[in-house]
């Protein structure tokens, strides 16, 4: 039936009951497993490399909105890469997981978008995840993070900008790094804010 609605699954491949609204292009590769109670809302392009796992209660969205101003809403796992459990992932700026990597546990929230206070525009930046990583619960991936391959990180870290060295990279803290921000978000006279555009 799914192949009927113009998905692309390749052989062997397993999809439990899942929640699929407004999905524009699907691929699954060889033998990829999709658990149930997942759901795909919004995106653009769904891409699981043959081999590829995801478990349930998953929730993979994009914003409608700024993927017709031209985000990405995109979701790419890799070869034999894993997904596991109840974590969040915004797609509206694209993510990409490489091949045999996990982000295991659960709670990871991986965040495409987000507002400039200083043009006061909503912007977007993809997330890439190397190869080999192991990306452990409650991690927190900020817009436009960049993972290298063979990259542990543990358990309740924030990663933002790019981590490229491998190795394994612990809980950091917040830290006060500027004062005195400007910006036209804190000149704005309308609560919402509608404009979108790539993050620079």
């Amino acid at each position: 039936m799914l192949r009927r609605l113009g998905w692309t699954i390749g052989r062997g491949v397993r999809i439990g009951p899942c929640l699929a609204l407004r999905v524009d292009a699907v691929q699954v590769g060889d033998g990829a497993d999709v658990g149930p109670f997942n759901v795909l809302r919004n995106l653009t392009q769904f891409d699981i490399g043959p081999g590829a796992r995801i478990g349930q209660w998953n929730y993979l969205t994009a914003s409608r909105h700024m993927t017709v101003a031209g985000g990405p809403g995109s979701f790419m796992l890799g070869s034999e890469a894993s997904l596991t459990s109840r974590h969040y992932v915004d797609c509206t700026g694209g993510v990409q997981i490489g091949a045999y990597t996990t982000v295991a546990g659960e709670r990871s929230t991986f965040i495409t978008h987000g507002i400039s206070w200083v043009t006061s525009d909503q912007t977007y930046a993809g997330i890439v995840i190397g190869e080999f990583c192991l990306v452990s619960s409650n991690v927190q991936v900020a817009p436009g993070a960049i993972v290298g391959d063979r990259i542990v990180i543990g358990m309740g870290a924030t990663v933002a900008g790019e981590l490229s060295e491998p190795g394994l990279y612990l809980q950091p803290r917040a830290e006060l790094v500027r004062r005195d921000l400007k910006g036209q978000y804190f000149e704005r006279r309308q609560g919402s804010v509608e404009s979108v555009r790539p993050r620079s």
